[in-house]
């Protein structure tokens, strides 16, 4: 197996004697054919090609972040998951949506129940998407996002994004003056810094207030809302409207992280 750009591809060993001098000759060879591994436990089905490996421990670690993520939401997903490890990030959409030359880290496809990630088994953010989707298949994506990253943290429990804690990103946002409001941030989701902005949002809702109140949210608020039924969320949910949970979010950002003067 060679690791090449694209991640593994097969190499094919070819030997045979030279009949000039009887001495071995000895050729690699591209093949073309692709081989595909398995490996199945009681939740997950693991799909991966030949020349990766995956531990023991991998598999540990993702299914019982699936058990939190579905303790969390009070829900089971029945059907076995489909986990398809790709080598390269551009080979996820190439094999989900058949969409080429698109970048990558990972992506849930619902209609298969399948989780797509690059070189390993197990990825935290898409399995959230996976619960969550089970949860409320109409979910909002911005606070869907916000929520994978909160689920997406280290052995000490910090949310992290970019591989980076999400209190040193947020930070960064803050001093530049580019935390956007609630508001904008809920009613669509346009990647980017987004995921780190609505990470912060989610831990605040789930620090701040109860477990409870942040499902009801996550059950009741559209996607794409408007800002009137932000505001008729937050009122029957937090009894405060969009502005209020805003002004509280920026005093908690403010106190938090001894930041003065936040717009």
């Amino acid at each position: 197996v060679l690791i090449s750009k694209k991640g593994y591809v097969p190499l094919t060993l070819y030997k045979e004697i030279n009949s000039n001098n009887r001495e071995l000759d000895v050729e690699l060879k591209l093949d073309s054919n692709e081989k595909y591994l398995n490996k199945e436990t009681d939740r997950i089905f693991y799909i991966y090609k030949e020349g990766i490996e995956i531990s023991n421990e991998e598999i540990e670690a993702q299914e019982r972040k699936l058990k939190e993520i579905e303790e969390f939401f009070d829900v089971r997903i029945d059907d076995k998951i489909n986990f398809t490890i790709c080598t390269y990030p551009e080979e996820i959409y190439e094999t989900a949506y058949d969409i080429k030359e698109h970048y990558a880290v990972g992506t849930y496809k619902s209609d298969t129940n399948t989780i797509y990630s690059v070189g390993k088994a197990f990825d935290f953010h898409e399995t959230c998407h996976a619960v969550e989707y089970e949860f409320n298949p109409n979910y909002n994506i911005s606070l869907g996002e916000g929520l994978a990253i909160y689920f997406t943290n280290n052995d000490i429990s910090i949310p992290i994004a970019l591989n980076r804690p999400l209190d040193d990103l947020i930070i960064e946002i803050v001093i530049k003056g580019e935390l956007k409001d609630i508001r904008t941030l809920l009613k669509g989701f346009n990647g980017g810094y987004e995921y780190i902005e609505n990470g912060f949002l989610v831990t605040f809702l789930l620090e701040r207030y109860s477990m409870e109140q942040f499902k009801e949210l996550f059950k009741l608020l559209p996607n794409n809302p408007t800002d009137e039924e932000i505001d008729e969320n937050f009122k029957k949910i937090y009894n405060k409207t969009a502005d209020g949970i805003q002004d509280e979010w920026l005093k908690y950002i403010k106190e938090k992280y001894m930041i003065i003067d936040i717009a």
